[in-house]
């Protein structure tokens, strides 16, 4: 009982520093919105679900691995650091070229077949590889949560306050690529827009290195 009146209170002094932390973080551009936007726009919300709960998910294992102390061996070994950049960089070109080559299969019934939106476990693995949602948990957690509270408790503050965040952000940005399918109604507005987003994620890889 006590320990879970301490659990009740960290949340109630944290959680909510967390969650104001989370929608700067999970709302902002980033490599998971940028895709969903894409994915709204060419498969549709519905097509997209299986995407956004694999973030959601593939995000909260972060976050609970960095409230376990896992995550600080990223921050503590440059050299694994830079192993997780690499590959992160590599899946997002194959990402970037995976959106910039589906330009027609939203309206093209045949090619929509043979295209597919990303899945659960895609998405989901490409968290351990996304250098903002490592950034995104571990300041989360360093900035927002003393070193003083407890593991349990500190871990599962944060898991709270990122899971709520999250699934808001997914399910925004996903609404927004649905929302303006509409815009990009026929096969060359629709191959702009994709190598558009292809174009941000190539630069997003970019701004990784420097």
């Amino acid at each position: 009982m006590i320990r879970l009146a301490r659990l009740l209170l960290y949340a109630m002094e944290y959680f909510w520093k967390l969650c104001i932390y989370g929608v700067i973080m999970m709302f902002s551009p980033g490599p998971n919105n940028i895709m969903l936007a894409s994915s709204g726009a060419t498969f549709g919300f519905r097509r997209t679900i299986p995407h956004m709960i694999g973030i959601v998910a593939g995000f909260q294992c972060l976050v609970i691995g960095s409230g376990l102390g896992i995550g600080g061996l990223l921050a503590a070994s440059p050299k694994l650091s830079l192993a997780v950049k690499c590959l992160g960089a590599l899946y997002m070109m194959y990402l970037a070229y995976r959106i910039a080559t589906s330009r027609v299969t939203g309206l093209d019934a045949k090619g929509e077949r043979r295209a597919k939106p990303l899945s659960f476990l895609q998405a989901a693995l490409f968290q351990p590889m996304n250098p903002k949602a490592w950034i995104s948990a571990l300041s989360g957690l360093s900035l927002y949560i003393p070193e003083s509270v407890g593991i349990l408790e500190r871990t599962a503050t944060g898991a709270a306050a990122f899971l709520s965040t999250s699934i808001l952000s997914t399910l925004l940005w996903a609404a927004l690529g649905q929302s303006i399918k509409q815009f990009f109604n026929t096969p060359s507005k629709l191959r702009i827009f994709n190598q558009a987003t292809a174009a941000i994620l190539i630069a997003m890889i970019a701004l990784l290195f420097l």
